[in-house]
């Protein structure tokens, strides 16, 4: 409670008196990546380095994917002085009976995660770190593309586009390239920007 809050002096005092910092609730949040989503940037200092790279057992994300799925552009700013900008979520252990905030396959990066949650200004801070602009997840094969035009994220799309227009064609373990997702979730404007920079209306997926 005290990192959701952004209380860091609180925060540390808890630690020193033996709280453990790898604690996690039942949606898979420690108190660090509690601090990322509210975007409490204080609250790093509480913790020691090693920890912010630490992923949850439970859903496999750091506090680096947290602040970046919820936008937290300050938090993310901080934490790639000590964080790789391309850092992977690992294969949560699964457990049934956890409910968790949100899903995610692991093999996501930061800029997958800004991506999907639309977060245009925090795409542009990833992509200006030089993150690979069409790295794919590990088990859906998905990029960051992907993920934007499922959600209808002009901007995001606009953005990742300017980097690599020949990521349109990529294709997801389904065999469906983001015009694909895009017209499945009934974004106009996103197939319009699609087709008018050059993706194939002729391509099938594995369903045909």
């Amino acid at each position: 409670m005290a990192a959701a809050g952004g209380h860091a002096n609180i925060v540390k005092i808890l630690l020193e008196n033996g709280a453990d910092a790898e604690d996690e609730n039942a949606h898979g949040m420690t108190a660090l990546h509690l601090g990322a989503k509210n975007g409490f940037v204080s609250i790093l200092e509480a913790f020691d380095k090693t920890l912010w790279r630490k992923c949850s057992k439970k859903t496999g994300l750091n506090a680096l994917h947290i602040a970046a799925y919820y936008g937290n552009s300050d938090f993310v700013n901080e934490m790639l002085k000590s964080v790789p900008a391309s850092i992977r979520s690992e294969p949560p252990i699964y457990n049934h009976h956890v409910v968790k905030e949100f899903a995610t396959e692991y093999g996501f990066t930061p800029l997958h995660l800004a991506a999907q949650s639309g977060h245009d200004s925090l795409v542009r801070m990833l992509l200006n770190q030089g993150v690979q602009v069409d790295a794919t997840s590990t088990t859906m094969n998905v990029i960051p593309l992907h993920l934007a035009a499922q959600q209808g994220h002009i901007a995001v799309v606009g953005m990742l586009l300017s980097r690599s227009t020949q990521q349109q064609h990529a294709k997801d373990w389904r065999g469906r390239t983001p015009l694909h997702l895009a017209a499945m979730n009934g974004h106009y404007e996103m197939v319009s920007l699609l087709i008018a920079q050059g993706s194939n209306i002729n391509v099938m997926d594995q369903v045909g």
